[in-house]
């Protein structure tokens, strides 16, 4: 019994450092994709894709999906965990867009720049976004099961299910 529990806890930990170099892609998906791109050695003239937001779509659809898995895990509805999983989709492609830090730190003093509000808002929606889902991760593979359904719901078809 203890071996496979440790054999468990094994398996929990690799997914869980597999999760955070996800994270880490997601907070920076340019400099990963340029890193993935020189590491496969495909020129930028050659590239099928060639956009940063193609990481961004396919890391928010794993985390989706990865959501909707462990919403049907805990016994919720195709529907309702199609529901759950619409808000997750929603967080994650925010969280994991191209935000160029450096330069938010310069749009200060930028008198061009007409929409700082906006630079400063989206940048803070995607560190927001970022923090409450790798603290979900945290959460689900320190032992809470059911993280995944507790979420409060943003989403009015989704209220009248944990209302």
């Amino acid at each position: 019994m203890s071996e496979t529990a440790e054999r468990r806890d094994l398996w929990r930990a690799a997914a869980f450092g597999l999760w955070e170099v996800f994270f880490f892609a997601g907070m920076f998906p340019e400099a990963a994709f340029r890193l993935l791109r020189a590491a496969g050695a495909v020129l930028p003239q050659r590239a099928l894709i060639n956009s940063p937001y193609m990481l961004t779509i396919g890391l928010a659809g794993y985390f989706a999906a990865f959501a909707y898995h462990q919403c049907r895990r805990q016994g919720l509805t195709p529907g309702k965990s199609a529901d759950m999983t619409l808000q997750y989709a929603v967080v994650a492609v925010v969280a994991f867009l191209p935000v160029d830090f450096w330069g938010v730190l310069h749009v200060a003093g930028n008198a061009l720049i007409q929409n700082k509000a906006t630079i400063y808002i989206s940048t803070a929606a995607k560190l927001v976004g970022w923090v409450y889902l790798s603290v979900l991760v945290c959460r689900y593979y320190l032992g809470n099961e059911n993280v995944f359904v507790t979420m409060p719901s943003l989403f009015p078809s989704t209220r009248r299910y944990h209302g």
